[in-house]
């Protein structure tokens, strides 16, 4: 396989309960660079993150109820 065929295949990810705006939009730079066709955020970063990739055909997810506490309280 092809690097370009395997990278648009690939759900990057930063769950990091720590992680600040500053470091989700670093890692979102880096999904537009490398083309990475997902990416998955904690609930809160969802908005921002859609912000900045809706643009270059990167979808934004979020898991539900992740075991680091990354849920809102709304979804538990």
């Amino acid at each position: 396989m092809e690097k370009e065929n395997l990278i648009k295949l690939i759900d990057y990810t930063m769950l990091s309960p720590v992680a600040s705006k500053e470091v989700i939009k670093s890692f979102c730079l880096e999904a537009i660079t490398h083309g990475f066709r997902t990416v998955f955020v904690n609930p809160w970063y969802v908005p921002y993150a859609y912000t900045i990739l809706s643009l270059h055909g990167i979808k934004v997810g979020a898991p539900i109820g992740f075991s680091l506490g990354g849920a809102t309280t709304r979804v538990k």
